[in-house]
């Protein structure tokens, strides 16, 4: 169904006629026509009645101009959203991101964001670097947000920032009272650590 000719269609049965259509919407009246005898062929139903001059909505076409309005509001909505989502401004973002880049890192950039496109729809998961690679690879997930990813994926990534790692012990614990912790210090002692599928823990070890 022609876009164009429901436009005609429509204009037609709200002015009143052919003629006035073809004013409005600045067509030669042959093009209005042309657009209706098309409109007719491609729903296989005949829209006006002709009497002479005058013209009349036959069923088929009173049933079409019910709904031809609200059809139209439709499709004006929908090249809004498209010509909004083209500039940035609607649409879906989908994060993925690990800690503590997802509590730390985004929560200001995310807020910041929908402060400035508040129609864009932005979703954020949070997982270990395996999910969020894999999410990104499965396409479930825009981009994401991880330590490196394994260099046998299909997926590109770019460095970011540098983590850095830091050593918390009790305050009692007798290396406090050292300028330098060496590995060696660290062999006698009792460590807490992520689950061994984490990748700061492979990275540490």
């Amino acid at each position: 169904m022609d876009f164009k000719a429901l436009k005609t269609f429509h204009a037609i049965v709200e002015l009143g006629g052919f003629q006035r259509a073809a004013e409005a919407l600045q067509y030669a009246q042959s093009t209005v026509t042309i657009q209706i005898q098309k409109l007719e062929s491609d729903l296989g139903v005949k829209l006006f009645a002709r009497y002479g001059k005058r013209i009349q909505l036959t069923e088929e076409g009173r049933l079409l101009s019910l709904e031809t309005g609200s059809l139209l509001n439709s499709i004006d909505d929908i090249r809004k959203l498209l010509e909004t989502a083209g500039a940035g401004y609607a649409g879906r973002v989908r994060i993925a991101a690990n800690e503590p880049s997802a509590s730390i890192r985004l929560p200001s950039i995310i807020a910041d964001f929908c402060v400035k496109r508040p129609n864009v729809q932005l979703s954020l998961e949070v997982g270990g670097t395996d999910i969020v690679a894999a999410k990104v690879e499965a396409g479930t997930a825009d981009f994401g947000i991880c330590s490196p990813i394994p260099s046998q994926t299909n997926l590109v990534y770019e460095h970011l920032f540098e983590e850095r790692f830091v050593l918390l012990m009790s305050s009692q614990n007798p290396l406090t009272d050292q300028q330098f912790v060496t590995l060696n210090d660290l062999s006698a002692q009792r460590m807490l650590m992520k689950e061994r599928t984490c990748h700061y823990r492979t990275m540490i070890e």
